[in-house]
């Protein structure tokens, strides 16, 4: 009799243990659910209020932009992806105090293994921008992609280097276009030369990105 006793004891403590591990495990599910719907909502309000888009100025995000915003918390977050706002009229000299320069954000890859920086042709096209004929071939461990053209970029990053400091902090590099048949996974992908060059900024970036990662 005892012995079944101590067996029925053993059973509901086995099934409360279980309960508990259950809705341990729901807890956990739900706080990160609420987490990732929270880092999305965050994503929308920065890009539409706070990160520079100001629409009278023509910051018309891209279409792998606005599918990031769509797909919210639902994909992890990559450190290494970042948004850089695109000057539209690269003359224009921002001074602190004037009106917002014309941008555009488009969705960034900071690529340590790349040779060179790449715009996409989508981007190029949305953006109506002018480039200069010149044929390649890139190799990478994916396969290989041609590009048709080149053209100068001028942007800035939002991070915490750039917001600390008293200007933008504004970079110009030559960027090689992805031809018209080339599927793009980034509207633009930042090369090692200039991560080599602005390794401060680069490293902000990514910290930024990785603080981020952990609400998702």
């Amino acid at each position: 009799m005892a012995a079944v006793k101590v067996h029925n004891a053993r059973t509901r403590s086995s099934r409360l243990h279980k309960g508990s591990q259950h809705n341990e495990k729901l807890n956990k599910d739900n706080l990160m659910l609420l987490r990732r719907y929270g880092a999305s909502l965050l994503l929308r309000q920065r890009c539409q209020n706070t990160d520079g888009l100001d629409r009278s100025h023509g910051c018309m995000p891209s279409a792998l932009l606005r599918k990031d915003l769509r797909d919210g918390g639902r994909r992890t977050p990559n450190a290494f992806v970042a948004l850089m706002f695109i000057h539209l009229n690269p003359s224009e000299i921002f001074e602190p105090g004037d009106p917002q320069p014309t941008i555009t954000p488009r969705r960034v890859l900071l690529d340590t293994g790349a040779d060179f920086n790449l715009i996409s042709h989508g981007a190029v096209t949305e953006l109506s921008l002018t480039k200069q004929p010149y044929e390649g071939r890139v190799h990478s461990i994916g396969g290989s992609a041609t590009f048709n053209g080149t053209l100068p970029l001028q942007w800035h990053f939002r991070s915490p280097l750039s917001t600390s400091s008293c200007s933008l902090l504004l970079h110009r590099a030559p960027f090689n276009v992805l031809a018209a048949g080339e599927e793009a996974m980034f509207d633009c992908i930042i090369g090692r030369q200039w991560i080599d060059e602005n390794w401060t900024e680069f490293i902000a970036l990514v910290e930024m990105n990785r603080q981020r990662a952990t609400l998702a």
